[in-house]
């Protein structure tokens, strides 16, 4: 409990001072190139994931297992840790500390060296530190009349103070070597569901959800990657709608990855997870999937720190929000809908459009579907990013490629899963935000696709 409440302390003299706390990112390639530079990242240790070097670590080595191996955390402690990014360097000698065993290297291209946020005592003035330590003396002598005063003249100081520095739609970047792709923040809330909006539904933990949809460029870069460690992937895997099945990225890179199942789907958050030093969440019998099981239908989800498919209360909330102010668009601002402190888009609206999807004109400016995805006659899907983002700055929520969710159909047949968003050779109806799609979870199609969230708590 001491320990908890020091944590939030520390993030609170964090936030009063104009340092951004940014959620663990896995390992630091992501930041390779910016020398000199410090971070201040909010982590979990851990002892599942790569590590080389001692007391200066190879960017590529996981952050949570590099605390512990260096002592400023044990597994399963949470703190505030000061990275700064540094130059690769010729050779890096492993060790074993702490029950962690780091591994020895030769030449990489970057490095960095971390510490735990207490040693950085100059950051907080004086008076703080002061608080500070008065806090520490009630936990060491209780009831304590003077000390509690002082918690308590504390409390009234700083109540107001926001010890979590994210906000709703902020924005978070992840980089796979040379390829970026971006995150924003959803909140936890209870919101409208339904045709009709006479539902409700409720996510109960805010969470990270993926800007565009999975890029080919992006599902190959990893893929790569994931067959080298034990992955196995069955689908045809193709460049948007009229690529070549499993061929290397061309310039058409950009479009979404299609022909993938679902199976594949949730494989691949796994490796990406993997890859970037962040813990898989999808397991079954507690070992990481990566290959398809037989018999296994919905596997084990964990509350692990990787990525991992929707489920379809994250995608229609994401799908649906709009902000804590109401929209000035017509017919938008008379028709959104007001809950749990949040406006909502209805359920007969495609994703970020101020009408709804009878339209077109207004439906052409957030969807790709089948009356403006022709390309020579042919209809077929686009790069990413290309049309107006919803209001929580997402792109494609509606047509372009179905998404993919982490949604199992209820009744029979029970091997069918659940896909939103509507696709670019569908019509307008099926761009309704509202509307729900199923498919056999080893079928493939080249309208089929999906994106990414992780668990931002």
């Amino acid at each position: 409990m001491k320990k908890l409440f020091v944590f939030c302390i520390i993030l609170i003299s964090l936030s009063l001072f104009g340092l951004e706390i940014l959620p663990d990112p896995g390992n630091l390639t992501g930041y390779r190139g910016k020398i000199g530079e410090v971070y201040y990242f909010e982590v979990t240790g851990s002892e599942r994931g790569s590590i080389w070097g001692t007391d200066i670590y190879t960017d590529d080595t996981t952050l949570a297992v590099a605390v512990v191996h260096a002592g400023l955390l044990k597994v399963g402690e949470t703190g505030v840790i000061v990275v700064e990014i540094l130059e690769g360097m010729s050779s890096y000698e492993g060790s074993n500390r702490n029950d962690i065993a780091s591994n020895s290297y030769g030449g990489w291209h970057g490095s960095y060296q971390i510490k735990l946020y207490r040693e950085e005592k100059a950051v907080l003035p004086e008076t703080i530190s002061e608080i500070l330590q008065k806090l520490k003396d009630i936990y060491i002598i209780q009831n304590d009349s003077e000390r509690l005063k002082a918690y308590d003249d504390f409390t009234k100081l700083f109540l107001d103070v926001k010890t979590d520095t994210l906000k709703i739609g902020d924005q978070l970047t992840h980089n796979i070597g040379n390829i970026a792709f971006k995150m924003r923040l959803a909140p936890a809330s209870t919101f409208p569901t339904g045709l009709k909006d006479d539902k409700e539904h409720t996510v109960e933990k805010r969470f990270w959800i993926a800007e565009t949809l999975v890029t080919y460029e992006l599902w190959y870069e990893v893929k790569i990657w994931a067959e080298k460690n034990g992955y196995v992937f069955t689908s045809s895997e193709r460049e948007g709608s009229h690529g070549v099945d499993k061929a290397p990225p061309t310039f058409n890179k950009n479009n979404p990855v299609t022909k993938v199942n679902w199976t594949d789907s949730y494989l691949w958050t796994n490796a990406l997870s993997e890859m970037m030093g962040l813990e898989p969440v999808y397991r079954h019998k507690g070992e990481i999937l990566k290959t398809r099981i037989s018999g296994v239908g919905m596997p084990d989800q964990t509350d692990a720190n990787g990525f991992r498919l929707p489920t379809e209360k994250e995608w229609e909330l994401a799908a649906r929000f709009i902000g804590e102010v109401k929209p000035s668009q017509s017919p938008l601002a008379e028709a959104s809908i007001f809950k749990s402190g949040y406006y909502w888009t209805p359920g007969s609206y495609a994703s970020g459009a101020y009408a709804d999807t009878s339209n077109s004109a207004e439906l052409k400016e957030v969807a790709w579907y089948s009356s403006n995805s022709s390309l020579d006659g042919t209809r077929t899907t686009q790069n990413v990013g290309l049309l107006r983002a919803n209001q929580l700055g997402l792109y494609d929520m509606s047509g372009n490629v179905a998404e993919w969710l982490f949604y199992k159909r209820v009744g029979s047949p029970s091997d069918m899963r659940g896909l939103m968003g509507g696709s670019y050779n569908q019509n307008p109806d099926f761009m309704r935000i509202s509307l729900m799609s199923f498919e056999y979870t080893g079928v493939t199609y080249n309208r089929y696709g999906f994106r990414i969230v992780r668990n931002a708590e």
